[in-house]
């Protein structure tokens, strides 16, 4: 997932496009291997105590 976003943020990020992606992910090494093998150059948060922690998943797309 993280790589077809990549693709698409080097396209539009010049045109105002934005990526915030936020992991549940429990082990922060993970995480900050896959942010950095998948090129992911946004801005990248994580809750580290995964599903019981205090991020909510959510969709959003612009009309």
């Amino acid at each position: 997932m993280g790589r077809g976003l990549a693709k698409l943020y080097k396209k539009y990020k010049s045109k105002d496009f934005e990526i915030v992606s936020v992991s549940m992910d429990y082990d922060d090494a993970k995480w900050r291997n896959a942010v950095e093998k998948d090129q992911m150059e946004w801005t990248n948060l994580i809750d580290s105590e995964g599903l019981e922690g205090d991020a909510q998943l959510a969709t959003i797309f612009p009309e």
